[in-house]
């Protein structure tokens, strides 16, 4: 039993032809923006940022097999899905393609690592200090997306993250993913993850379903008990998609 768990678990991912792939990206790029659609709010954000890394996908085996090369691409047959890891290296590559939109590129990039989406100045910052002496503080907004294989789907986790060389501003401004404070991210120096949400995107033929897991914030950045409060970065990830959706229909 044990043995057949492990390897289910480690199953070499299958090589498909580059036409095939291009088909059945197509088919789950279809289905996941009809289920993007109905959703509200901001729970789906990852599965946002996905799609755009799904369009890159396609556009990036176009362009690589152009004529002269056959590039098959490797897919995880388990959950229906290219093999994560080349699909994060793919996205990251895919980000050539908007040239034009510095902030949709390192939303492309982050599924390969951390990316600066944004560098920011909070002016007459005081906190830390007496109420008649302030300072400008500087600070990064960071992003990072992970995919990984999850039973016969994928999960799809993104962070946000504010980093700062100016302790004082990050505990008195910006609690960590668990809410709490003076407690600085450990696998970003001198930074706090200030939002973390999470999909399960499954794919089941054609179709795909979308699951909500998990989404915490800092209040800072998104207070859910503040009727209208919204998370602007968010917001900007789904417009990114959409010029991720004209770029892709260009490039047909």
């Amino acid at each position: 039993m044990a043995a057949d768990i492990l390897k289910e678990s480690f199953l070499p991912p299958k090589l498909v032809g580059w036409q095939e792939s291009v088909e059945r990206l197509e088919k789950i790029k279809q289905s996941l923006r009809g289920e993007l659609a109905k959703s509200n709010g901001l729970e789906f954000l990852p599965s946002w940022c996905l799609y755009s890394a799904l369009l890159g996908e396609i556009m990036v085996l176009k362009t690589v097999n152009d004529g002269k090369l056959n590039c098959p691409l490797p897919w995880n047959e388990e959950i229906g899905f290219p093999s994560p890891p080349t699909f994060s290296a793919d996205a990251k590559k895919s980000a050539e393609f908007a040239e034009e939109n510095a902030k949709l590129q390192t939303i492309l990039k982050s599924f390969s690592g951390w990316q600066i989406f944004s560098k920011e100045i909070k002016e007459g910052c005081a906190c830390g200090l007496s109420a008649w002496k302030t300072r400008d503080v500087a600070y990064d907004v960071l992003v990072n997306h992970i995919v990984v294989a999850d039973g016969q789907g994928i999960l799809v986790k993104q962070l946000f993250a504010i980093r700062s060389d100016d302790r004082l501003f990050l505990s008195e401004h910006f609690n960590d993913k668990r809410g709490r404070k003076n407690d600085f991210s450990r696998v970003i120096p001198d930074a706090n993850i200030v939002w973390l949400s999470e999909n399960r995107v499954e794919i089941a033929g054609n179709q795909v379903k979308l699951a909500s897991l998990k989404l915490a914030s800092a209040k800072e950045i998104y207070d859910p008990a503040k009727p209208g409060d919204t998370f602007a970065c968010g917001e900007q990830a789904v417009e990114f998609s959409k010029e991720m959706e004209a770029l892709y229909e260009r490039s047909k």
